[in-house]
């Protein structure tokens, strides 16, 4: 009878104070151990109960779903995979649990589908998410497109809300997928075709598209779905074109700010802009989970949601701790900091109610914005590129940016720093090149 449970392993302590959480697997005599992608400090993790404590600064009820989760998804797989192999050994069972599930459909979206839930398994759901999107737009290309394709599938119907001339209307549409061995090289261009000149996106959409399917091609080669010879994307260079990092440069910010709010929304979002801004460019699902017992003293300490083992320690600016104050004010410790969340979303999807508040905020963000004059589109990312901008421009070296922001390589900081304006670089050669006399008499 085999056994799996957590292992805190306490004997070598990482770089950022923490140690690693393990996946333990036993038959009784020996055991076989793996990373679980999790590490805490000593005072965290209770062992006995085998959950995280209230010492935890992220969001505890969040992080101790997601422990139980992926301990519960190993145990199904344990469970089908010894009822198959009754006498599979210790060290097999532990490779078989490693390895992803098998893909065992013939047809691109089924495949694609199977790739999602082994994410989603994993508590990988930002991946998941990237795959299940993907299936969302190839299912409207193959609608769009049927009769230009070989090798489709009627698969159901589903009633959609589609754009016509005089709005939207509700409508049963078939659905369709697509065999494997129809998607070659003619079908990926003609996935980009139909989506820059029949849906006019941008090309950055697509190669966002277009890598996440050259990722499922990969993993469909990998499980022996199709052979290496099959591969579509041998001759297929994806596109990218350079985007315009979105930061307020120094009197669009002003005019931001100076710009009252007309609505609910619009104060709210204006009142998260800032805190973003003046705490480190704190990311919208990060602010999202903060909760009033985060707020130690003068400081603001957490993990961050998208790696779960960085703790941050971010100090509250003198200027913004009044506006710190009225969102704590009345409430307990167990309740978030921010109106993004509800002890209520807890019950329902965390990451839904986020995706949903975020696009309010977005939306309200754009209002302000356009009222300011501002020249760019303004996201929740506009707080964190600007915070980078503004660091980098006083001098802030690339490293002492990138531990701000919580990154873990200096490569992505680079992402979200601007290039230098021309009056900076032009200041900057003034007083470089003023001790040079060029010796001409002119």
């Amino acid at each position: 009878m085999y056994q799996i449970d957590y292992y805190f392993d306490t004997r070598k302590q990482k770089a950022n104070g923490t140690f690693p959480l393990k996946i333990r697997l036993s038959d009784g005599r020996s055991s076989r151990f793996w990373a679980s992608g999790f590490s805490f400090q000593k005072k965290e993790w209770n062992a006995k109960k085998q959950r995280v404590n209230a010492y935890f600064q992220g969001d505890l009820l969040q992080i101790n779903t997601e422990i139980a989760e992926k301990l519960k998804n190993y145990r199904k797989r344990i469970k089908s995979l010894t009822e198959k192999r009754p006498f599979i050994s210790l060290g097999d069972l532990k490779k078989a649990l490693l390895e992803p599930e098998e893909i065992s459909s013939e047809f691109l979206l089924e495949s694609i589908k199977s790739i999602e839930d082994d994410f989603r398994k994993k508590d990988k759901n930002g991946t998941a998410n990237s795959y299940k999107n993907l299936a969302t737009t190839l299912r409207a290309f193959l609608r769009e497109r049927k009769h230009a394709l070989d090798g489709l599938n009627e698969t159901h119907k589903e009633v959609l809300q589609l754009k016509t001339e005089n709005g939207t209307t509700k409508m049963e549409v078939q659905q369709y997928d697509i065999a494997l061995k129809a998607v070659n090289l003619a079908f990926i261009e003609m996935i980009e075709d139909w989506y820059l000149y029949d849906r006019k996106n941008k090309i950055n959409g697509l190669r966002f598209i277009q890598a996440t399917l050259r990722s499922s091609c990969n993993k469909i080669i990998k499980k022996r779905m199709m052979p290496q010879d099959w591969y579509p994307y041998k001759y297929y260079t994806i596109k990218t074109e350079k985007t315009k990092k979105r930061y307020l440069k120094p009197e669009e910010l002003k005019r931001f700010l100076s710009e009252k709010p007309l609505n609910y929304q619009e104060d709210r979002a204006k009142k998260l802009f800032i805190a973003s801004l003046f705490l480190s460019g704190m990311s919208f699902v990060d602010m999202a989970h903060l909760k009033v017992r985060n707020i130690r003293g003068s400081r603001i300490e957490y993990t961050r949601s998208k790696t779960k083992d960085d703790h941050i320690s971010v100090e509250i600016p003198a200027m913004i701790l009044p506006l710190i104050e009225s969102f704590k004010e009345e409430k307990s410790d167990e309740e978030y900091l921010f109106p993004i969340l509800t002890n209520k979303s807890e019950k329902t999807s965390i990451t839904d109610a986020i995706n949903n508040t975020r696009k309010k905020f977005n939306d309200a963000l754009k209002s302000i914005s356009k009222r300011a004059g501002v020249s760019i589109k303004i996201t929740s990312l506009a707080s964190r590129h600007t915070y980078a901008t503004k660091l980098l421009l006083h001098g802030a070296p690339l490293e002492i940016i990138s531990q701000a922001l919580g990154h873990e390589s200096t490569e992505t900081t680079k992402t979200y720093i601007s290039s230098f304006p021309n009056h900076i670089i032009d200041e900057y050669s003034k007083q470089a090149l003023a001790d040079v006399d060029i010796g001409l008499d002119i």
